[in-house]
């Protein structure tokens, strides 16, 4: 009976919903990662520390309760959806492949894991790609508000540490003068 039915291309209900619900949990699963991978770069690159003795345990580390505050009303929707999908499937499922619910908590810590080596990299391209001159390491690139190229020089500290407030500060003295 099973050769049966696939050869006719025939599935269960509870196959074709598990299948609806995969995507789903994928798709929430990717926005949570890229949301938060954008958040901490940006939260990275506006603060004080030197981007380049970042570790992945500290990227893992990181944490940001005001984004969380502000993006808990989308996860706890984007949840309820995904959860309901998770009841059609359970209520149509055999016992032995039902699923369980998904946590906010949960998918939070898991996209803190899970997007730290791509804070990493982000990190690193972004580091990469400010060099402005082939050769030449005092000149950083720094793209403003019209998208348009800036190139700046930065007075090299002894540790070749790039500070966020020395390209500020160099970035208005060149709009002001």
């Amino acid at each position: 009976m099973n050769r049966i039915v696939q050869r006719q291309g025939a599935a269960p209900p509870w196959v074709e919903i598990q299948g609806e619900l995969e995507a789903a949990v994928d798709t929430f699963r990717s926005v949570l990662r890229q949301s938060w991978v954008r958040r901490a770069v940006r939260m990275l690159t506006l603060s004080r520390q030197p981007l380049r003795e970042l570790s992945l345990a500290d990227a893992q580390a990181l944490r940001d309760r005001e984004w969380e505050a502000r993006e808990r009303a989308y996860h706890e929707s984007a949840l309820a959806e995904v959860n309901t999908l998770v009841r059609k499937y359970n209520a149509l499922a055999p016992y032995a492949v039902r699923r369980t619910y998904y946590v906010r908590d949960v998918e939070l810590d898991r996209a803190y894991e899970e997007g730290a080596e791509d804070i990493i990299q982000e990190l690193a391209g972004r580091l990469r790609s400010s060099r402005a001159g082939p050769g030449n390491p005092e000149d950083i690139a720094v793209r403003d508000e019209e998208d348009e190229q800036t190139v700046m020089r930065v007075q090299s500290q002894g540790n070749d540490v790039l500070r966020l407030r020395d390209l500020f500060r160099q970035w208005l003295r060149g709009r002001i003068s």
